[in-house]
């Protein structure tokens, strides 16, 4: 008997733009403009450092990088002020996501998500498509400029499974973005992680009573507007601190008072300290 498989992963379609392999030379600097666009890269041979300043992130051959805009909640835009210096060759695919339930998921990750090669729920995936990408690159065979394409695609989709693989819950939150209330909540949540949020500020975008908020909300999410909020926060610090961010910026960008007080909230929400967490992530690489 046939089996029929709905899902929104397997029926998407990514809408690769374009397609390109940058060979860096050494201190070359390029700046990363999505302009509307989801950007994915890949190194295939060498290093680069993304970023500028102190919040920087290398990324090795075999280390995959998804950046999309930032857009603040009110539809103005703020590129991502990034910027890429060493000597590496580099696969760049930029995308517009184009189904509504794909464009839903890439708009609830992160502006940027580094994929190390080593990571376990990952590796074999992205090392197969790192392997296939190089050859297809150096080869001249038929069908060529098709096959690169679908494997940008597969890269693409391997990255949002790395982020929901880390977050709990990932089906209710996209369910939630059906309803415009809580989608309008969710996407200023996720915008501005570091905004001290309160249950009448996100009641009053929602456009509802405080009473009717939280419990929609609760019901949608499976998880209070407070207790959701601090998820979100302490994902995005594993996720930073996973690409060796200090705690000094994590707890900064996260919108916590000090350093202590994003300690003890990471402590209690993840079993042990930030800095045992990052040194345990920097063992593994």
């Amino acid at each position: 008997m046939s089996e029929v498989v709905s899902n929104w992963a397997v029926s998407a379609a990514p809408n690769l733009v374009g397609v390109a392999r940058r060979q860096l030379a050494e201190g070359e600097r390029i700046a990363i403009d999505c302009r509307g666009k989801t950007v994915v890269f890949l190194v295939l041979d060498g290093e680069f450092t993304m970023g500028r300043g102190p919040a920087t992130s290398t990324l090795r051959r075999g280390d995959a990088c998804f950046i999309r805009d930032r857009m603040a909640p009110d539809g103005s835009g703020d590129a991502l002020p990034q910027a890429i210096s060493s000597s590496a060759t580099m696969l760049w695919a930029s995308f517009h996501p184009a189904t509504p339930a794909l464009n839903t998921a890439v708009h609830t990750l992160p502006p940027v998500i580094r994929v190390p090669a080593e990571d376990s729920v990952s590796a074999d995936g992205l090392r197969s498509i790192t392997v296939l990408l190089r050859h297809e690159f150096n080869g001249d065979t038929c069908g060529r400029e098709l096959l690169i394409g679908h494997l940008c695609e597969a890269l693409f989709l391997y990255i949002i499974r790395y982020w929901y693989d880390r977050f709990s819950n990932a089906a209710c939150i996209l369910d939630a973005f059906g309803d415009p209330s809580l989608a309008r909540v969710i996407e200023h949540i996720h915008q501005s992680p570091d905004h001290p949020w309160t249950l009448n500020e996100l009641a009053g975008i929602a456009g509802l009573s405080r009473a009717a908020f939280a419990r929609r909300f609760r019901t949608a999410i499976e998880d209070t507007p407070l207790g959701y909020i601090t998820r979100w926060r302490m994902s995005l610090a594993s996720l930073l601190l996973d690409q060796s961010a200090s705690i000094a910026k994590v707890s900064g960008e996260l919108g916590y008072t000090s350093e202590f007080a994003f300690s003890r909230a990471f402590k209690r929400y993840h079993g042990l300290s930030p800095a045992h967490y990052r040194d345990r992530s920097a063992g593994a690489r």
